[in-house]
């Protein structure tokens, strides 16, 4: 369990690290090096590593994560940009809500935290 982050640079950083899991976790899984239509199911692992990264253990309360994570990414789709693919876009926005939904983070947060991971990535 780590401390949960306070700023957006502290943000920006623990999902890169989450990121590069799910990239090797949705490896792992696939059995085979990972084809850019694989990386369409990296937001899937964002809700479990959210849930592993604040220490929560309770297999009820990771589903009613993944649950709000999935329908709010389903349902949005304000953010694009040129130098983060839709997968990133994706699993960024799917973490970030997966702490939305355990009040970690205030949904009022999750869009200047989104700008800063687009602004600076690659």
């Amino acid at each position: 369990m780590s401390e949960t982050p306070t700023k957006p640079q502290q943000w920006a950083k623990e999902v890169q690290v989450a990121l590069q899991m799910a990239l090797k976790l949705l490896e792992e899984d696939k059995h085979q090096p990972l084809l850019d239509e694989h990386k369409n199911e990296l937001f899937k692992y964002a809700p479990v590593l959210a849930a592993y990264n604040r220490g929560i253990r309770d297999e009820s309360k990771v589903k009613t994560m993944a649950k709000f994570a999935f329908k709010r990414r389903l349902d949005d789709d304000r953010f694009e940009s040129d130098t983060v693919t839709d997968s990133e876009i994706n699993f960024y926005i799917a973490y970030l809500d997966a702490h939305v939904v355990i009040d970690e983070l205030k949904e009022s947060d999750t869009d200047s935290i989104m700008e800063y991971l687009i602004s600076t990535a690659h």
